[in-house]
């Protein structure tokens, strides 16, 4: 009788450890992959300013943040512009189209960043990237409107502002494509929010922040 209890006293401490070790092995994937991960915030505007000396005579970018615990390495980025498809069944006709649904149907091309190489981005550490709308893929940009279509690859090249707001419909959506320096795999980060033309502001950025100053002297 008492080895029946000693055996099942056995059994249960064995269960116990197993299920210890079990979440233990689960904090510790939790912190690793959850609670120290990196993470990218976007700037929710894009920042333009009056550069003569660039060939659309605006430079207009985007502002990242690592706001993980954990650097990232070998960061590109990918910039994808987005056309509303207006639906022509007549219930949705008095719908306003929305750039950002993801019930609504939008042809799509990648346009040009300035993909100076980032090696290497901290935690809290902050990088701008400039949007250009020459280089475009021509058969991308096929089956947009003519109008839009224009807009893309001309000389000099249109700024991003005049390409969203030749045609309604237009938003941009950006990806940052980065290593974890830890468990060395590639991770993809997706901005939810998609940028549209108002979104499109003449100002700046403070230093080593996503905070915008708008430029009141226009």
């Amino acid at each position: 009788m008492a080895s029946k209890g000693c055996d099942d006293v056995s059994w249960l401490s064995t269960i116990l450890s197993a299920l210890g070790a079990l979440l233990v092995a689960f904090l510790i994937w939790l912190i690793q992959n959850k609670i120290f991960a990196p993470r990218i915030r976007w700037s929710k505007e894009i920042a333009f300013d009056i550069d003569p000396s660039l060939p659309s005579g605006v430079n207009e970018y985007a502002k990242i943040r690592n706001k993980g615990l954990r650097s990232i390495i070998n960061v590109e980025s990918v910039c994808i512009f987005r056309f509303l498809i207006k639906e022509s069944n007549e219930s949705e006709s008095s719908r306003k189209p929305d750039p950002h649904s993801e019930s609504d149907k939008h042809l799509v091309c990648e346009i040009r960043t300035v993909r100076v190489p980032i090696p290497k981005l901290k935690p809290g550490a902050t990088r701008t990237i400039t949007f250009k709308t020459n280089g475009v893929e021509e058969d991308q940009i096929q089956r947009f409107p003519q109008t839009l279509r224009n807009s893309f690859n001309r000389k000099p090249p249109l700024s991003l502002n005049s390409v969203m707001t030749s045609v309604p419909g237009c938003s941009i959506r950006m990806f940052i494509s980065a290593t974890d320096v830890v468990s060395r795999t590639r991770k993809v980060f997706v901005n939810k929010t998609d940028y549209v033309s108002d979104d499109i502001q003449r100002g700046a950025f403070k230093p080593d922040s996503l905070d915008f100053v708008p430029d009141e002297s226009s």
